[in-house]
């Protein structure tokens, strides 16, 4: 499950995106605060998605560890064995 403080980074980054959208327009930053909302919204979502990505790769990544360790420790076995 994704921090608060990590998502509130993502739509942080949504709301500045949309300041330097609107500079670039030469449009005035105060107004359509709707904008800011949903620019926020849509960052979140893909901060949340990230995140989530992020932690089943880490998941994966510790059981496949997990699994060459194990069996390197049998080949080792296996190769003591023989000697």
């Amino acid at each position: 499950m994704p921090s608060l403080t990590a998502l509130a980074g993502w739509g942080a980054f949504g709301a500045g995106v949309r300041f330097y959208q609107l500079g670039l327009l030469q449009r005035n930053q105060a107004k359509g605060i709707v904008g800011y909302a949903l620019s926020s919204a849509l960052w979140v979502g893909i901060g949340y998605t990230a995140i989530g990505f992020y932690e089943n790769q880490q998941q994966v990544s510790k059981k496949r560890i997990a699994s060459l360790l194990e069996k390197r420790a049998k080949r080792a076995a296996a190769q003591e064995a023989e000697a």
